[in-house]
């Protein structure tokens, strides 16, 4: 098998005039066996609808994986480059057709992953976990360029490649930037992204650090700029969180850089301008609407997550902090009032509307008492007040937002912005 995966491997990098290296091929025909035994052992085998692989000046060695099953060794037929649509963008590009007559899997140059080596970097460490991986800051050796580094689950292959792809496609300043799928010669794999600093909740939870009100509109600007072109983008990123929202505090100006893709998904004006919500994020961040059974994932999810930041900006603490679905819902209607249909129509609608826990009243403070308790001032109030509308057809689009009155106002005061103070 060895030397059969081998030569297709070099039929493939002949036909498509990509010259590979001895120590990358054998890297990426160590991962393929792995793969490769790890199907033998479970009693079943795939044949891989393709592998593409390119060569420019940006990217000396990129490659496309649909799944898993892509890296399983390569069928021993392989027909002419054939015209085909990228699967991020529809744009035409020529792949190569394998035998075995399922339609070729590709991507275009832009949403191409660059693929490299894991034992080119040195581990520092553990920055934290997440449903997919483990993150560890390191270095790449020779260079010593910092970056972030996510080892992904065996069993999250899917969701770990999309945000691979979905990185590839990012070209934002306020985005962490992806910079390659690293393979080790064991065939684990990782990605490795720019090294944005530290999150924003570690800084309010083991630095107590506190956010002057000019710090708040500038880090909420910039997660609104990078929201704004996720969907614009037609990307639902899933997950906000100030988890997600990196800072270097070494720097003055502190940029923020917003990460973690790994439930982000692609949504479509052709089918509800939505994504089938699961998993379904942070539940601190969740919207009332998934809450409440709604099997989509809008932009308007996205919106209610940044309005949850930037009030846990001012508090110091997530605004809504409940244990369970139903919890949530109570805490949410004893700040914001009372859901009811004439503030959100299509309550009724969602499949648990019915459990939606009886309003007994204000037992707690309201959102503006509890902004306004904080000094924030009353544009700002204005602003979290129209993120947090309960129907998500009434909530502020992103484009909509970074255009209020309390970022008008920050952009002519002139003054200089401090993060930490």
């Amino acid at each position: 098998m060895r030397s059969s995966c081998r030569k297709r491997l070099l039929d493939i990098s002949r036909d498509l005039s990509t010259p590979m290296s001895n120590k990358l091929l054998k890297t990426r025909f160590l991962s393929m066996r792995e793969a490769a035994r790890r199907r033998s052992d479970k009693g079943f085998s795939y044949q891989p609808s393709s592998l593409t692989s390119y060569e420019d000046e940006s990217h000396p060695l990129s490659a496309s994986f649909d799944d898993e099953r892509s890296l399983t060794p390569l069928p021993t037929g392989v027909h002419a480059s054939t015209l085909c649509s990228c699967k991020m963008c529809s744009e035409d590009i020529k792949v190569v057709n394998f035998a075995d007559k399922t339609q070729p899997s590709a991507f275009c140059e832009r949403h191409l992953i660059r693929i490299g080596r894991f034992e080119d970097y040195k581990l520092l460490e553990c920055i934290g976990e997440g449903g997919h991986g483990v993150c560890w800051h390191a270095i790449r050796s020779g260079t010593n360029e910092e970056v972030c580094i996510k080892e992904l689950r065996r069993n999250s292959s899917g969701f770990a490649l999309r945000e691979a792809h979905l990185l590839a496609q990012c070209r934002h300043s306020n985005i962490v930037r992806g910079i390659e799928l690293a393979l080790s010669e064991d065939g684990r794999r990782f990605i490795v992204m720019e090294y944005g600093g530290t999150d924003i909740s570690t800084l309010m939870t083991q630095q107590h650090a506190q956010w002057t009100e000019l710090a708040v509109r500038s880090l909420s600007q910039q997660l609104l700029q990078a929201v704004e072109y996720l969907h614009r983008e037609r990307i639902v990123h899933g997950d906000i969180t100030t988890s997600n929202m990196l800072v270097d505090t070494v720097s003055e100006t502190a940029t923020m850089r917003l990460g973690d893709f790994g439930l982000a998904q692609r949504w479509h004006e052709s089918s509800e301008s939505a994504v089938i919500a699961h998993p379904v994020g942070t539940l601190r961040y969740r919207a009332p609407e998934l809450l409440l059974g709604s099997g989509l994932r809008t932009p308007a999810s996205d919106m209610w997550a940044v309005g949850c930041t930037i009030a846990e900006l001012v508090l110091g603490a997530p605004l809504f902090d409940g244990q369970s679905e139903i919890q949530q819902l109570s805490l949410m209607q004893g700040i914001l009032g009372e859901f009811t249909t004439e503030r959100w129509p299509e309550i009724d609608t969602l499949p648990y509307s019915q459990h939606l826990p009886a309003f007994t009243g204000r037992n707690i403070q309201s959102l503006e008492q509890l902004l306004h308790a904080h000094h924030f001032p009353i544009v700002g109030i204005d602003l979290v007040s129209k993120l947090l509308e309960p129907d998500p057809q009434a909530r502020l689009t992103a484009s909509d937002a970074i255009q209020h009155e309390f970022y008008t106002e920050y952009l002519n005061s002139g003054e200089e912005v401090r993060i930490v103070d």
